[in-house]
């Protein structure tokens, strides 16, 4: 990819390598908001990483990304993904601070800690195996 456009901007990081574990974290611990332009995906394991650190995400009109929207605002959802709007999108995030700080204050969070709990997810598959092995309820 071509970076060339952003050299110089002094509020944008590009690293355009692998992450270590360490990297990332940090990385998303210093992040006000997250970007996730997907064209296509099934699932995303970073939106679990950002949900369970509060982050404002701002995510392509998918299915696997939409999802945590149902609970309530926890970012931004762009309705086309094309360069312009992303543009557009990030510019009118970036004006409104304090709509960032109500969405990594939102109680939506908690709710959303819930329904992505492993010991939560867990005891569903369970259930599901014994419905479905064994005929239980």
């Amino acid at each position: 990819m071509d970076f060339s456009k952003l050299n110089g901007l002094k509020n944008v990081i590009i690293e355009n390598r692998f992450l270590t574990n360490e990297e990332f974290e940090n990385y998303l611990d210093l992040s006000d908001v997250v970007l996730l332009p997907y064209s296509k995906i099934s699932q995303s394991g970073i939106l679990l990483s950002l949900i369970s650190k509060r982050k404002p995400i701002l995510v392509s009109n998918l299915e696997g990304l939409k999802e945590p929207f149902k609970f309530g605002k926890v970012g931004w959802i762009l309705e086309e993904l094309s360069s312009k709007n992303l543009a557009k999108k990030l510019e009118e995030i970036s004006r409104n601070l304090q709509e960032i700080e109500e969405i990594k204050k939102s109680k939506v969070w908690n709710k959303l800690d819930e329904y992505y709990d492993w010991k939560s997810i867990g005891e569903k598959t369970t259930k599901m195996y014994k419905e479905v092995i064994y005929n239980e309820k």
